[in-house]
């Protein structure tokens, strides 16, 4: 069934659209149903409570665990791994989103209890590798590669419960660029505008004429860490892993397992049967820790539950919003009285308004009729203030201007 390769597979719970070259004889007379030349449309007819599975682009996300935001890759059904607008999901990208969402009143403890995790950006030289001529293409080369590059990951690994907590995320193959939406892979790049099958879908690809040409595969990968909670800790364990695949890739054993891997899938990828691994080509860079790690977490500011002024935090609910400066949010949060809640806050640079500000404001004593106090120490109702005791004196007190200034000067 060539021309329609694809159909449904619910044996042995499998739940997937294969192409595995055993077509079951129930699909003769019913190949206008049951067949597809599209992969991503049998998935989204049949499977599509899980498409992420259906369509083999799993990849790490968070979920609460417990007391904790924990991470894996593989998710059950019943786990909300759907794409479907009512499926609420309890799976999110980062740890900041799950501890921000998950653990709200206790965010902070949520970050230092759960498992830590970085990334890194990797490229490797492919010789011989052709250009995929269509996103259906890409999605079952870079299927074929993962397994690749997660393999040499592997050989980091002691156990292999060590093996489930690294994953490579495949990015672009040459000028191709690969990315996951709601399950689906969507090509940009060369590919950008294509659907995920076009014309050229089902023609044979020219590898006789790639055997020479290099194609640059670059990706990502993410590895949980159970044990290091210091920097010094994770960049060994970094330089390590990259250590590791490097040797990996330069001995062979990344050609041979990745060759291997595309003649026994199904179906065979024959455009990955004979390609290799440039020497010295595998390169890492932009090395992401967790900022809980680096200290480089970034503070803003929101209207929380100071009654006085805005507090600083660095995760955020939906419902809150975040500004980059104390003024920016005392304008909104605290319009009626700008200036003490910049004082109040810390200061706000853009009003010359610092923790230790002081203002003027009439108190009509005899003695004093301009004094100062704190900017901090305001009330909302007292608007009678002023920078300096000039502008004090020349608002209320004009006729004793000399008098007034003087009282204030001893």
């Amino acid at each position: 069934m060539d021309d329609a390769p694809y159909y449904p597979d619910w044996q042995n719970d499998n739940q997937v659209c294969t192409n595995d070259g055993f077509d079951p004889e129930w699909l003769e007379i019913q190949r206008v149903n049951y067949l597809y030349k599209n992969k991503e449309a049998c998935c989204k007819a049949h499977f599509w409570w899980r498409i992420t599975q259906c369509m083999q682009n799993e990849e790490f996300k968070f979920y609460k665990n417990g007391e904790i935001c924990d991470t894996k890759i593989f998710f059950e059904d019943w786990e909300s791994n759907s794409p479907a607008d009512w499926t609420d999901t309890t799976q999110f990208d980062t740890l900041d989103e799950c501890c921000v969402n998950m653990f709200w009143y206790d965010i902070n403890g949520c970050m230092e209890r759960s498992p830590v995790m970085f990334k890194f950006e990797f490229c490797v030289d492919i010789k011989g590798l052709a250009t995929p001529p269509d996103c259906q293409s890409a999605d079952e080369w870079v299927n074929v590669l993962e397994d690749a590059i997660n393999n040499g990951v592997d050989l980091d690994a002691d156990t292999e419960a060590d093996q489930a907590l690294t994953d490579a995320n495949i990015t672009s193959i040459g000028n191709v660029t690969l990315t996951k939406e709601k399950g689906s892979t969507v090509c940009g790049g060369s590919l950008a505008g294509e659907d995920f099958i076009n014309d050229k879908t089902g023609q044979a690809i020219d590898i006789a004429s790639a055997a020479e040409t290099v194609t640059t595969v670059c990706g990502v990968i993410t590895v949980e860490d159970a044990e290091c909670t210091q920097e010094d800790c994770l960049r060994e364990h970094y330089q390590n892993l990259t250590q590791t695949i490097s040797e990996y890739v330069d001995d062979g054993s990344f050609k041979k397992f990745l060759n291997d891997r595309a003649y026994s899938r199904f179906p065979p990828v024959p455009a990955l049967q004979k390609v290799s691994a440039v020497d010295g080509s595998f390169t890492t860079n932009n090395l992401l820790l967790p900022a809980t790690i680096t200290g480089d977490q970034i503070m803003k500011f929101y209207h929380g539950s100071d009654l006085t002024t805005c507090m600083e935090k660095t995760f955020f609910l939906e419902t809150e919003v975040p500004y980059d400066s104390l003024h920016e949010c005392c304008k909104v949060a605290f319009h009626w009285d700008v200036r003490s809640c910049c004082a109040k806050g810390g200061g706000c640079p853009e009003l010359n308004i610092d923790a230790s500000s002081v203002e003027f404001f009439p108190t009509w004593f005899p003695d004093k009729l301009c004094d100062s106090k704190a900017s901090s120490s305001f009330e909302a109702w007292e608007v009678n203030r002023f920078e300096t005791a000039e502008e004090c004196c020349n608002a209320f007190f004009p006729n004793q201007k000399t008098e007034c200034l003087n009282q204030h000067a001893v």
